[in-house]
């Protein structure tokens, strides 16, 4: 039987999980920018427990503690001296998370499109 190929053998060589997309950037009146970092590029383990805390602060209002996480602390005051209030900062957030998820598709789904 060593002729025999295995079975169930998937190739992943046509997967582009080494693509590194820029980051989103959001432009502040004081002409500087906020990085928010891929988080789709952070090792597995770290990925899965911000993507709970983001979806836990979507879900409570709480969304500073995924944001300390997520931005360096000179953005994290940048964009909250711009955008003090949960009213002013949520749209903001929705429209970062949104842009990653056009890209990747939403955690757990398969990736949105091939950009």
């Amino acid at each position: 039987m060593a002729n025999d190929k295995p079975k169930n053998v998937i190739s992943v060589s046509d997967l582009d999980s080494e693509v590194n997309h820029d980051p989103v950037r959001v432009p502040l009146k004081s002409g500087k920018f906020v990085t928010f970092p891929d988080i789709y590029d952070a090792p597995v383990e770290e990925a899965e427990a911000f993507f709970q805390e983001i979806a836990h602060g979507q879900a409570t209002g709480k969304i500073t503690p995924a944001l300390r996480k997520w931005l360096s602390p000179e953005d994290y005051d940048a964009l909250l001296e711009q955008f003090p209030t949960l009213r002013a900062l949520t749209p903001v957030i929705e429209r970062v998370m949104a842009a990653y998820e056009k890209s990747w598709g939403t955690p757990g789904e398969e990736r949105a499109s091939a950009n």
